[in-house]
């Protein structure tokens, strides 16, 4: 270096963005950096792309995104950040702190990734939805599809729209079910026009799932108790275990007896598979 001059390094930031369009995306990658002197090329990182369909019982809940308008992995969704939405520490999550949503005058989707389903078995699809309105503009529908696109559609189910959505600003659980005639790869949809309103997430979705139909005898497991002597104002853990999952409609109701004979009473507000008594 001559005196009197110095030689000045400066550092770049360079940022790849894929979309995994299938197979083809998978792969090493690395970024080679080079000027008129030199090259250099970056440490290499693997992406694998997932061409397989998942198999049931499938469940989403948001919770794997770390930005907004992210979207958790194979799902996808029309017009993701203008029309269709995905939230972090919004206003309107149903479980969690994070959940998709659809916006002003929207016409869009939100897809699972492929599901496998065998032919003959029903399957329940659900997800819970909250809206800010009940007018004739909104409108909401699930669907089936041989490909993630509303051009693919086979099957439509249950269309909610006006009132019939429900009370505003509450959660309802929507369902359909869907008996496949023919064994193979199905992909799940749900639809929603909205009203060109003012706030930000006309309609909510979280806590997707896809499972089996529930249209015989559950099995209910076996109840069991932290201890079986308590004192005056301590917590026992109640919990059950060996009982059926994997299946839609399933739900729990905890009773009480004071003699454990006789008359039981539903306890309020103890609907899961664990409680604190």
């Amino acid at each position: 270096m001559e005196a009197g001059r110095h030689k000045y390094h400066r550092c770049y930031k360079f940022n790849l963005q894929l979309t995994n369009t299938g197979s083809g995306d998978a792969g090493n990658y690395d970024v080679v950096v080079s000027n008129a002197a030199c090259t250099a090329a970056s440490s290499g990182i693997a992406v694998a792309a997932v061409t397989s369909a998942v198999n049931i019982p499938y469940s989403e809940d948001f919770e794997s995104i770390t930005v907004p308008n992210q979207l958790p992995n194979c799902l996808t969704s029309t017009n993701i950040g203008t029309k269709t939405f995905t939230r972090i520490n919004g206003p309107k999550p149903h479980s969690g702190t994070k959940y998709g949503a659809w916006g002003s005058g929207a016409d869009d989707w939100f897809f699972l990734p492929g599901t496998n389903l065998v032919a003959g078995v029903p399957y329940e699809f659900s997800y819970w939805y909250n809206t800010d309105n009940t007018s004739a503009f909104t409108n909401m529908q699930g669907a089936v599809a041989t490909e993630p696109s509303a051009a693919f559609i086979t099957t439509s189910g249950p269309s909610l729209s006006g009132g019939g959505l429900g009370t505003i600003n509450t959660y309802h659980e929507y369902i359909m079910v869907y008996t496949p005639v023919v064994s193979g790869v199905y992909f799940f949809g749900a639809h929603v026009s909205t009203n060109p309103g003012a706030l930000a997430d006309k309609i909510t979705i979280d806590d997707i799932g896809m499972q089996f139909e529930c249209n015989g005898k559950p099995t209910a497991g076996t109840a069991s108790a932290s201890a079986s002597l308590a004192c005056a104002g301590s917590t026992i853990n109640l919990s059950l275990s060996g009982y059926t999952t994997g299946f839609g409609g399933i739900a729990f109701q905890w009773q009480s007896s004071p003699s454990g004979i006789g008359t039981w009473s539903n306890i309020s507000g103890a609907n899961t598979a664990a409680f604190l008594q």
